[in-house]
């Protein structure tokens, strides 16, 4: 199957593969958790015994690792639509019959779209990250020692920070800054209450 979404990570191999054991799945309630380290069922399961009996639980214990891949995935595939959303490609023709019959274009996906929905794409992308972000957050903010080390060991080498509009790397970010953006960038006030997962993290108190 494909992404239910265009912002989930994930791995292509997974569309090859039609059938998955229930421990390499999760439900579709974690897909914004899990999406990039598990398949994913095609229907919605209901069902608390049949849950435990897949192990389809796996949200109330999963492990630092996987929630770190999938933020850092996240950014990736995010940064790498846009850049791709960006582009565009010369001018083509609708049809062969009228050489100055043109309409402007994107790729996006391998797919051709049209420049004027690229105003709606971007907000959408956008709309969807900032909803779903702060729970990969929450998780993060709440480790423990053993995973402190992780944590501080990944997130400062990779963008991370979302501000709403992108993904920040800790070098750029601080607590206090003197607004020298695009270059530096302030910790947006949304994001303070994860104090602690900013400080692992790499951010500094002030440019």
């Amino acid at each position: 199957r494909t992404p239910p979404h265009p912002c989930l990570p994930w791995r292509s191999e997974f569309e090859s593969r039609p059938v998955a054991a229930p421990l390499e799945t999760a439900g579709t309630e974690s897909m914004w958790l899990l999406s990039y380290t598990y398949r994913l069922a095609d229907v919605e399961c209901h069902s608390l015994p049949l849950k435990k009996l897949f192990q389809w639980h796996r949200e109330e214990a999963v492990d630092i690792e996987t929630v770190l891949l999938q933020l850092t995935m996240m950014a990736q595939d995010y940064e790498r639509k846009v850049k791709m959303l960006s582009v565009a490609p010369p001018p083509t023709p609708r049809d062969n019959t009228d050489g100055d019959n043109y309409e402007e274009s994107s790729v996006v996906s391998s797919k051709v779209v049209p420049n004027a929905t690229i105003a709606e794409t971007l907000p959408s992308l956008r709309q969807a990250i900032t909803a779903q972000v702060p729970h990969l957050y929450q998780i993060l903010n709440g480790a423990t020692q053993t995973d402190i080390d992780i944590i501080s060991q990944t997130l400062p080498t990779t963008p991370w920070i979302w501000n709403g509009q992108s993904f920040l790397d800790s070098s750029r970010t601080a607590f206090s800054s003197r607004g020298a953006e695009p270059y530096l960038y302030t910790v947006p006030p949304n994001l303070a209450c994860y104090s602690n997962l900013l400080e692992w993290g790499g951010v500094k108190n002030a440019f």
